[in-house]
């Protein structure tokens, strides 16, 4: 619950989080995926 509250996340006024990909790699059995992370309002580039 604490994760919810307006400390971290704020999910009262902020419902969602996104995550849209742009690139999937892998390396042997290692996969890594890069994309917007948007949480809180706020998109950043991952």
């Amino acid at each position: 619950m604490h994760l919810k509250s307006a400390d971290f996340f704020d999910a009262a006024s902020f419902p969602q989080l996104s995550f849209r990909s742009k690139l999937v790699t892998q390396k042997g059995s290692e996969v890594t995926i890069a994309g917007d992370l948007t949480i809180r309002g706020a998109t950043q580039d991952r």
